[in-house]
C-alpha cells in the first residue's frame, strides 16, 4: 500500500474515513432512552430517496447480526452508510453482496461481514 502515490491511497480510504465519521458521529448521549432496533417493518424504502435502503438492511440481518456482531454502533453504521456510493457504478448492483469489490487502482472495499467485524 505504500508504494502507490499518495493519490491512489486516499481513494482506497475514502470508505474507511466515512464509516470513522458515522461511528463517531453514532455516540450515545449520557442519558439515552431505550434503544428501538431497526427492523425492516420500522423502515419503509421509498425509491425515490434511497433505492438500495432494503438490501442494505437485508445485508446487515443477513450477513452481520447473523455471523454475530451485535454491537449497536457498528450495526447502526452499516445500516445507513451508502456503501454503493464507493463503488464504480458497473458494480452498484453487488453493493451489498457479501464479497469484496473492486474499487480502482488495484484496490477493493472489504466485503460488509469483515468491515462490521472490524
Amino acid at each position: 500500500m505504500w508504494g502507490y502515490p499518495r493519490r491512489r491511497r486516499r481513494r482506497g480510504m475514502m470508505f474507511w474515513l466515512v464509516l470513522v465519521l458515522a461511528l463517531g458521529a453514532c455516540r450515545p448521549t449520557p442519558s439515552p432512552p431505550t434503544p428501538t432496533p431497526v427492523t425492516r417493518e420500522a423502515t419503509t424504502p421509498t425509491s425515490t430517496v434511497d433505492p438500495y435502503l432494503q438490501q442494505r438492511l437485508d445485508m446487515v440481518e443477513k450477513t452481520i447480526v447473523a455471523r454475530g456482531v451485535k454491537n449497536p454502533d457498528v450495526l447502526r453504521a452499516m445500516r445507513t452508510v451508502p456503501r454503493h456510493l464507493f463503488v464504480p457504478e458497473q458494480y452498484r448492483d453487488q453493493a451489498y453482496e457479501d464479497h469484496p469489490l473492486p474499487i480502482g487502482y488495484g484496490q477493493t472495499i472489504s466485503q460488509p461481514y469483515i468491515v462490521a467485524w472490524m
